[in-house]
């Protein structure tokens, strides 16, 4: 996915999560994952009924423009227990990457 930003703005980002595991259905912190200097990521947190949540990608306004890759962390308490078939599933913190997604940075704009 390609992102259009300008430096000096912010933008939003349609992020889709796919709950893989059956007993999950909580919900998801998203953070920005090593972001390139100059980016900001503002939590946020994706409900527990949704599947897409808008993400807000800050660019500083020093930023040269150019495309840079941004990534997102996924942070969940998902049920889990060795034995598939077990009657107590404990929440355990699960974090993972997402897939890298492209902004491609423009100048600032013209006053």
């Amino acid at each position: 996915m390609r992102v259009p930003a300008r430096a000096g703005e912010a933008t939003e980002v349609k992020i889709a999560v796919a709950r893989h595991w059956p007993d999950f259905k909580g919900k998801v912190q998203l953070n920005g994952l090593n972001l390139p200097p100059g980016f900001g990521v503002a939590a946020t947190e994706l409900p527990a009924d949704k599947g897409e949540v808008a993400v807000k990608v800050m660019v500083a306004a020093n930023v040269p423009p150019g495309t840079y890759s941004v990534v997102l962390r996924g942070d969940a308490q998902v049920p889990f227990a060795r034995e598939a078939n077990a009657a107590s599933k404990p929440n355990i913190r699960v974090a993972d990457p997402a897939t890298p997604f492209t902004v491609v940075v423009a100048a600032p704009a013209k006053k």
